[in-house]
């Protein structure tokens, strides 16, 4: 099992908004441009990555359940975008 240093150096990447801002010099005006969507299939593509290396490496038990419960969520949300979709296909 890794040490404890070891597990709490993992660092996560999170996409941040692109921004622009105005040729002027005043820093409040600050407009998002192109923000990046995730969407929930590429969600549980990396959930089910990471749960895979989490596995390899021997990391705590506690550690795999809360990727488990973030893969599962994940799942929950695709499933019910599609049903959403089959609904508003079908209810016109």
């Amino acid at each position: 099992m890794p040490s404890a240093a070891s597990r709490w150096s993992l660092r996560i990447h999170v996409p941040r908004t692109a921004t622009a801002e105005d040729d002027d010099d005043d820093d409040d005006d600050v407009t998002p441009v192109n923000p990046i969507k995730i969407s929930h299939s590429e969600a549980v593509a990396a959930l089910n990555t990471s749960l895979e290396w989490v596995e390899e490496q021997n990391f705590g038990v506690h550690e795999i359940v809360l990727l488990r419960r973030l893969r599962n969520r994940a799942l929950e949300l695709k499933i019910g975008r599609v049903a959403q979709k089959i609904t508003d296909f079908f209810g016109q």
